[in-house]
């Protein structure tokens, strides 16, 4: 399977297992679950392109990781709503 897709999966769950978990920083859900969602990943399965250098690629990986995390939480605020 393609990187990119594996790692938009993953964004999406790793964003609803850290929703389902109670928020005790003082922090937004909004900042706490991509940033954490982000971090797992890239420990995990690492960014887009090959080697250790910073290149627009590494740009789309956090962006896209991030809309995709903060699109997931709004989803399941809207679903609890109902």
């Amino acid at each position: 399977m393609n990187k990119i897709i594996i790692t938009c999966i993953l964004s999406v769950l790793f964003s609803i297992i850290l929703y389902l978990i109670p928020n005790k920083s003082n922090y937004s859900k909004y900042v706490m679950i991509p940033l954490i969602t982000i971090l797992l990943i890239k420990y995990i399965i690492g960014d887009w392109d090959k080697g250790y250098i910073y290149t627009y690629k590494d740009i789309l990986f956090y962006l896209i990781l991030v809309l995709i995390s903060i699109v997931t939480i709004y989803l399941l605020k809207k679903i609890k709503k109902l």
